[in-house]
């Protein structure tokens, strides 16, 4: 999981570079100060308003803020920020739905870490607790695998 985590935060760079490029490519041919502005966003989040802004703003001359405008009505320029959108999204769903399960396994190894100076006592004179606490710790743990298990699937198959 950390390795398709680690592919979708790629995935994630390289649409934000082709984003950032495809508005220099397009704001580029009138004048190097949208250039820069698109730059200087490493937020590319915020690049739809600022190229709203852009287009809006009264004190560049009217061919850029044309330009601008049709970048931010340009179906292309929305279609590359939905994919992204998806990728980000994918990205956040690995992280919130393998929670759970690595939760409950630090707990029990926490919980283990905990009981352990009180092994010997717990061996000797409740030999029924100790059971109860190596069949919780296999329930729990294979309870974590499987939902793990069913995560993994589903995103291999996305």
């Amino acid at each position: 999981m950390v390795f398709k985590r680690q592919e979708l935060t790629s995935e994630l760079q390289g649409r934000d570079n082709a984003i950032v490029s495809f508005v220099q490519n397009y704001l580029d041919l009138f004048s190097s100060i949208p250039k820069h502005v698109a730059i200087n966003y490493p937020n590319v989040e915020a690049i739809p308003e600022v190229v709203l802004n852009l287009s809006n703003n009264e004190r560049l001359d009217k061919a850029i803020r044309a330009r601008a405008k049709a970048l931010y009505e340009d179906s292309n320029f929305n279609a590359r920020f939905a994919e992204r959108a998806q990728v980000l999204k994918k990205r956040t769903t690995i992280v919130s739905s393998l929670a759970a399960p690595f939760f409950w396994i630090l707990s029990i190894i926490i919980s283990s870490l905990v009981i352990l100076p009180f092994g010997h006592t717990i061996h000797t004179n409740a030999p029924w607790l100790e059971l109860i606490l190596i069949f919780m710790t296999i329930i729990v743990n294979i309870w974590s695998l499987v939902i793990t298990k069913r995560f993994v699937w589903k995103m291999l198959s996305n």
